[in-house]
């Protein structure tokens, strides 16, 4: 292993944190061959610095999260390459979903229009929300909460 290729995944790691999928990617754009590139990644590992475990946690709490629902969450942590494995894991409190849509909601439509509740249909399930959640947090959504 190259202690160039562990020093730019160093330099990579202490911007941000990043999944094991994203360093491997930079590596590999920096045209490291693939071996190295897995003996580094073995290396963070071990030592802690990458932790797609601890990835997932972190998004979990973070502001991002708090914006979407949990379809968007795991369509957005699937982009940044974690596994099935960990995303199918998610755990999913429906009433807990339904009163972040709400909030959502609300923050978004300050007052909401009995005619309009398609769109406000349509925005949760395009901000992630399962189309259940979505309809249960429209319609329990009543005047005295947006008002």
């Amino acid at each position: 292993m190259s202690s160039r290729a562990y020093q730019k995944a160093l330099n990579y790691l202490s911007r941000a944190l990043r999944t094991t999928a994203e360093v491997r990617q930079y590596l590999s754009r920096n045209g490291f061959p693939n071996e190295e590139i897995e003996e580094v990644i073995s290396k963070l590992t071990a030592i802690g610095y990458l932790d797609d475990r601890r990835y997932l946690e972190n998004y979990l709490l973070s502001e991002k999260a708090l914006r979407y629902g949990i379809n968007k969450i795991k369509f957005k942590l699937l982009q940044k390459g974690l596994d099935l494995e960990h995303l199918n894991n998610l755990p999913v409190d429906e009433e807990e979903e339904v009163n972040k849509a709400k909030e959502i909601l609300l923050k978004k439509y300050k007052q909401l229009d009995p005619m309009d509740y398609g769109k406000y249909y349509r925005f949760l399930v395009g901000r992630g929300f399962s189309p259940a959640v979505a309809r249960k947090a429209v319609f329990l959504t009543d005047d005295k909460d947006n008002g």
